[in-house]
């Protein structure tokens, strides 16, 4: 845990250890943690006046909320950040589902590129095309040894495909959760 004094100019009453304190106001509209008060402040230490700000990581927000840092608690000479839960807005929420389907469509690319890297893909489907246009017939009516070449590359497919649509699955799943990050990504692929 990394600590940085922090000279707080606390009000004319002595506020009680363990009550949230406001920072000056144009402090506290940066919203800044206390790693990025140490640009802003001189370093001290507490019996000098100076606050050893306890830098932590937030608490986890209850489903469907995040957690914002809103004051700071303060003790005799440490501060501490205080945080409150507040629901997602729906911008936040689209900005969420985004970031969450986007990592659902780099794992679905990561394990279909596994499976056949784009070249292979590229020559799955001229060959497939080919002997479309040559016999201008179904794969399995391909005469030997052309249906077993034919039915090689369909596994293939069938194995990318299965992966597409586990990715649509948890897709969607994602877009319709209240809270986008409760959605397990790493389940559900085949």
């Amino acid at each position: 845990m990394n600590a940085i004094y922090l000279e707080v100019s606390l009000p004319t009453r002595e506020p009680r250890a363990g009550t949230p304190v406001v920072l000056p106001g144009w402090l506290a509209a940066l919203n800044l943690s206390p790693g990025e008060l140490t640009d802003l402040t001189d370093r001290g230490y507490p019996e000098t006046g100076y606050v050893h700000v306890v830098e932590g990581p937030p608490p986890e927000p209850p489903p469907g909320h995040v957690v914002e840092r809103d004051g700071w608690t303060v003790g005799a000479t440490t501060a501490s950040p205080h945080w409150s839960a507040r629901p997602i807005t729906d911008a936040e929420r689209s900005v969420m589902v985004a970031e969450r389907i986007a990592l659902v469509k780099a794992e679905a690319e990561r394990r279909i590129l596994k499976i056949a890297p784009l070249w292979r893909q590229a020559n799955l489907t001229a060959r497939a095309a080919e002997l479309m246009l040559l016999y201008g017939v179904r794969g399995d009516d391909l005469p030997e040894p052309l249906r077993s070449e034919y039915r090689e590359g369909q596994a293939v497919w069938d194995r990318i495909k299965a992966v597409r649509a586990a990715s649509g699955v948890i897709e969607e799943a994602v877009a319709m959760a209240a809270d986008p990050t409760t959605v397990d990504l790493s389940v559900g692929w085949p």
